[in-house]
């Protein structure tokens, strides 16, 4: 269970990454997520995404 958790986790940060200029511009569409509002620095998602896949590859096999 926990590691869909963490896959479910590795979908979430891929998709803000992929839409969070799109995003951004409609605030008031949906709930903001933490790179919308700048809470999150790309950069740190970037940093972050790797080792959320590792998990999932050393936990999967």
């Amino acid at each position: 269970m926990a590691l869909l958790c963490v896959a479910a986790s590795a979908t979430y940060i891929v998709n803000d990454l992929f839409d969070v200029e799109l995003d951004r511009q409609h605030l008031a569409k949906a709930r903001p997520q933490p790179l919308e509002l700048g809470a999150l620095l790309v950069s740190a998602a970037l940093i972050v995404l790797p080792k959320v896949v590792a998990v999932i590859a050393t936990f999967s096999s």
